[in-house]
C-alpha cells in the first residue's frame, strides 16, 4: 500500500511538471546611460524616502519611464524588488532605454523620450534580471487556463521639464507594461 502511494505521488508530480515548461531567454545587453539633468537624482532620493517609510531599501531596483506629453515632461518612477523580476517584463509601448546606477542601487530607464534626460555613453552590459523566465503552461483540451498575473506597484509620477520635476500624484500600475 506505501508503495502505491509513493508511486501515485511520482505520477502526480510528473504530470504536474510536464504540463508546465519554464523557457529562459537570455539577458539582452543594455545601453549604459549618463544622466544629463539635474533634476533627476533629487527625485530618486525622494521616491527612497517616500518608499523607505513603509519598506527595507535591500534588493530594490528603480524603474523609471519617461514621456512627453503635450509639452511636459512626465517622469513615473517605481521600486521593484529584485525577486519581481521572476515575470517577464516584455514592454512593447515603452523601450527599454538603458541602465544607469544612483547611489549603488540600478535604475531601469524607459520609453523613447528618455534622451532629454539621459545620455548613453557607448557602453553595454548584461543585467542578469531582465534574464527572461516565461513560464509556459500548456493548457490541456477543456481546461480553463490560469489568469494572468497582476502586477501593480506604487508608482510616483513627476511632471515638468528637464531642469524642474515637481511631484504631481502618486498611484498604482506597472509602468513599463
Amino acid at each position: 500500500m506505501r508503495y502505491m502511494n509513493i508511486n501515485i505521488i511520482l505520477i502526480t508530480l510528473c504530470i504536474s511538471c510536464s504540463s508546465s515548461k519554464n523557457v529562459i531567454e537570455k539577458a539582452p545587453k543594455i545601453d549604459l546611460l549618463s544622466v544629463i539633468s539635474a533634476s533627476v537624482q533629487p527625485i530618486l532620493r525622494d521616491v527612497r524616502e517616500a518608499y523607505e517609510k513603509d519598506y527595507k531599501f535591500t534588493n530594490q531596483v528603480f524603474v523609471l519611464r519617461v514621456e512627453k506629453v503635450m509639452d511636459s515632461l512626465e517622469v513615473i518612477i517605481s521600486v521593484y524588488d529584485e525577486s519581481d523580476f521572476n515575470i517577464c517584463f516584455e514592454p512593447v509601448i515603452f523601450p527599454l532605454f538603458g541602465l544607469f546606477q544612483f547611489d549603488a542601487y540600478s535604475v531601469l530607464v524607459y520609453g523613447n523620450d528618455s534622451q532629454m534626460l539621459f545620455e548613453k555613453n557607448g557602453d553595454k552590459m548584461t543585467y542578469n534580471l531582465l534574464e527572461c523566465k516565461k513560464n509556459m503552461i500548456e493548457k490541456a483540451k477543456g481546461k480553463i487556463s490560469y489568469p494572468p498575473k497582476i502586477f501593480e506597484p506604487t508608482v510616483w509620477i513627476f511632471s515638468g521639464n528637464s531642469n524642474s520635476l515637481t511631484f504631481r500624484e502618486q498611484s498604482q500600475f506597472n509602468i513599463i507594461e
